[in-house]
């Protein structure tokens, strides 16, 4: 008999302890799922309403230079640019996380790229663009369009055309909805609250949006990662009459210091206050400047500066906490 119940307790400790393997390995599984990254839908759309190619209005002062049909541009860096080659591609990058929560209200992030940069090698591949968007874990859905093509030029094309830029949201709106055959996404996105990110060149485009865009009232916040080269008095009357509902963050290097130090000028002289050092959170009535450290290249700006991924870093500070409210 006592071998009987003997024989029963090993049996019984043993299951026990496999049961508690189990639960250690189901533990286990579900802290790698919490962690692990969202996987990303993208896609590359062709656009009709995107920055390239030039409506005939913006094309007749644009191009100089007319080779036998050919049409081209002297660029002040670049030199002459033909418009089959540099000025024609109108194709959109559009990405969202596999798990995007349709049930809450999604941000739109607009991310404007550089010069020299193409979607595939620069913005997807090179700076991660999509991925950090997604890392920063805020329901967001981007788009980003292509301007010209792997050229050192800033023109932000038919964005400069009063409310174009208008037009190129509702079509993000409808192209996504098309994309995911989900007709709520198209509704999302035409009412969602947008975020320009604006790296490098793309300052220009920015500006253009936030002076003729005509989605002033949707704009959550500007970032811009060193890229602050111009258009100081643009941005300056934007602040002035958005910074109590939105937050305005810029990123610079020496290069770009003389014109990040004209719009802190620009602002004390309006009496808005301002911060200097990478804010804890970026949110509404927030203008913050952070010049970075002397080690940091421009090129490699987007995946290494403060941390190795700047903008989900900067992303995750959008995101409203109880404390914050």
């Amino acid at each position: 008999m006592k071998k009987i119940l003997y024989c029963l307790l090993v049996i019984s400790l043993c299951a026990l302890k496999s049961a508690q393997a189990d639960l250690a390995d189901q533990d286990d599984a579900e802290q790698t799922t919490s962690v692990a990254p969202a996987r990303i839908q993208q896609i590359i759309q062709p656009f009709k309403y995107s920055p390239y190619p030039l409506t005939d209005k913006l094309a007749k002062n644009f191009f100089e230079v007319n080779d036998n049909g050919r049409r081209g541009h002297n660029s002040p860096r670049g030199g002459l640019l033909w418009e089959d080659s540099t000025y024609s591609d109108n194709r959109v990058l559009l990405a969202m996380p596999e798990d995007f929560n349709g049930q809450r209200k999604p941000t739109l992030i607009v991310f404007l790229h550089g010069n020299q940069s193409t979607l595939e090698r620069d913005v997807l591949e090179r700076q991660q663009v999509p991925a950090q968007v997604i890392a920063a874990n805020i329901n967001a859905f981007l788009v980003a369009p292509q301007f010209a093509t792997d050229a050192l030029d800033s023109n932000s094309g038919n964005f400069a055309e009063k409310k174009y830029f208008t037009k190129f949201i509702k079509e993000t709106a409808a192209q996504a909805s098309a994309w995911q055959d989900n007709k709520r996404l198209d509704y999302q996105l035409k009412h969602a609250p947008i975020i320009i990110v604006a790296y490098s060149g793309g300052y220009l485009a920015a500006a253009n949006i936030l002076e003729r865009g005509g989605v002033s009232s949707r704009i959550k916040g500007v970032i811009l990662l060193d890229s602050l080269y111009g258009q100081e008095t643009v941005f300056a009357k934007w602040l002035r009459n958005n910074h109590r509902k939105s937050f305005f963050f810029s990123a610079y290097s020496e290069p770009a210091r003389a014109s990040n130090e004209m719009l802190q000028n620009m602002l004390r002289d309006k009496h808005i206050n301002f911060e200097m050092g990478m804010p804890d959170q970026l949110l509404k009535n927030n203008i913050s400047f952070f010049q970075l450290d002397e080690t940091v290249e421009h090129k490699d700006l987007l995946t290494h500066a403060w941390s190795d991924e700047p903008l989900a870093d900067l992303l995750r500070k959008t995101k409203v906490t109880k404390q914050a409210r």
